[in-house]
């Protein structure tokens, strides 16, 4: 590998890798449940007018029921058992366990008259 695509695997590790430092100091002073929410409310924040304004809101609100069940299962289950996990074992032995689970996730998804991904 050319130097470049070293100092890119290196930053990307770093990128990749720093937010499981910080969960793992976290979870000794937030409860799992606070990081959860403080994790992902800035985000749905940002992307709800965002989809509003680009006129996607009713399709969103009509796929309540898909999009409740997968970030339940993506977002509450995983994050809840990551940050449980991060109270008892080393980040290391986590961060796989965590990708598996959201690459479960998202094999399960179906699709709707063969239009794509839910």
């Amino acid at each position: 590998m050319s130097k470049r695509a070293w100092l890119l695997f290196g930053a990307l590790s770093v990128i990749w890798g720093v937010p499981y430092l910080l969960i793992r100091i976290s979870v000794r002073e937030v409860a799992p449940s606070t990081l959860i929410f403080l994790r992902t409310a800035p985000v749905a924040l940002v992307l709800l007018p965002l989809v509003a304004y680009r006129g996607q809101l009713p399709e969103l609100v009509r796929r309540w029921r898909p999009l409740l069940a997968y970030t339940a299962a993506e977002i509450l289950v995983s994050w809840l058992m990551l940050f449980k996990a991060e109270e008892r074992l080393s980040s290391s032995a986590c961060r796989p366990a965590h990708r598996c689970c959201a690459a479960g996730g998202g094999a399960g998804l179906k699709t709707e008259r063969g239009r794509g991904p839910l």
